[in-house]
C-alpha cells in the first residue's frame, strides 16, 4: 500500500491493482496495462511516479496511463520482488534472483563477482553513495558500482528480513535472531532486547 501526492492510496493485490480515493475503489488489471495481475510491490519515486513491480514486469504510473516494462531478454521471465528503492535516480529491485537495476527501459542483473542469485529481500537508500540491501545471507552495499558484503562478520550470515534507515542506525529485522541495529559509520552493532 502506498500513497499519492494526490491522497490516493493505491493496494496490490494478488488479482490487481486498486486505486482508493476514500470513498470509491477503482480496479487495475492488465487489460489497463499492467505486466500482470498479481502485484508483488508498489512505490512512489522522488518525482511521484508511482511504480508497480509484477513477477512479470514492472509498471510505471504517468497519472493517466500505465507504460509496462516486461521482463525479458536474458532475464527470467518472471521475478519474486520484495521490494522497490529509487538510488542516484534509478530504480533498483530486491528479489528473489538477486538485485535488479532497471536502466534505459531494459532490466539489469546487478553482480558481485561470482555470487548473483543472493536473495536480495530489502532495500534501502542510505542518502548519500551507498545502497543497502538487506538479503538471506546478511547485507551488501552496492557503492560505485560494486556489490560487496557489508557490517560485521557478526551479521554476516544472518537472514534478514528487512532494514529501516533512521539517521545512521540500520535497523535490521531478521528472521532467528531478532531485531538488530548497525551504526553505518561508526560499523558498530547490537541486539534490542524485549526488556
Amino acid at each position: 500500500i502506498c500513497q499519492d501526492q494526490f491522497g490516493y492510496l493505491w493496494i496490490g493485490t494478488e488479482t490487481g491493482l486498486s486505486r482508493f480515493d476514500g470513498i470509491n475503489f477503482v480496479n487495475f488489471s492488465t487489460d489497463d496495462g499492467l505486466p500482470d495481475n498479481e502485484i508483488d510491490k508498489l512505490f512512489i519515486d522522488e518525482t511521484n511516479v508511482l511504480w508497480v513491480a509484477t513477477p512479470k514486469g514492472l509498471a510505471r504510473f504517468d497519472h493517466q496511463r500505465f507504460v509496462s516494462f516486461p521482463f525479458s531478454g536474458s532475464l527470467t521471465v518472471e521475478y519474486n520482488i520484495n521490494d522497490i528503492c529509487e538510488f542516484k535516480q534509478q530504480i533498483y529491485l530486491a528479489a528473489d534472483e538477486g538485485l535488479l537495476r532497471f536502466e534505459n527501459d531494459t532490466f539489469l542483473l546487478v553482480t558481485n563477482g561470482n555470487e548473483t542469485a543472493n536473495t536480495i529481500r530489502t532495500i534501502c537508500n542510505s542518502g548519500d553513495s551507498l545502497l543497502i540491501c538487506g538479503s538471506k545471507n546478511g547485507l551488501y552495499k552496492f557503492e560505485n558500482n560494486a556489490y560487496l558484503k557489508f557490517g560485521k562478520p557478526s551479521i554476516d550470515t544472518v537472514n534478514i528480513s528487512d532494514i529501516f534507515l533512521r539517521n545512521d542506525e540500520l535497523i535490521i529485522s531478521t528472521y532467528g535472531f531478532g531485531v538488530l541495529s548497525y551504526n553505518i559509520k561508526t560499523r558498530t552493532d547490537s541486539a534490542y532486547s524485549s526488556s
